[in-house]
């Protein structure tokens, strides 16, 4: 079973959108009634890794050997909401 159906069915829903950020992809992909669609199934080169420069840049008290910090500032500050609804 996909990993985006298994994602949304752990929050008791069949349909939804499911985002996936990692290191450095990020996946989005529709659920409806259980099946992901691959024809939308969309991947961006935008992720973790880049939003942590981004924090690292715009924080000028920050060396860029501070990487370490600007993930932890990133980490604490970027806000999921659990229900949008």
């Amino acid at each position: 079973m996909p990993q985006s159906s298994l994602s949304l069915f752990s929050t008791g829903r069949t349909r939804g959108m499911l985002v996936e950020m990692g290191d450095g992809l990020t996946s989005i992909v529709p659920v409806f009634e259980g099946y992901g669609l691959p024809h939308a199934v969309k991947k961006m080169q935008v992720a973790g890794s880049d939003i942590t420069g981004y924090v690292l840049k715009g924080i000028e008290q920050l060396k860029p050997t501070q990487f370490d910090v600007a993930r932890l500032i990133k980490e604490k500050m970027v806000i999921i909401p659990i229900d949008y609804d």
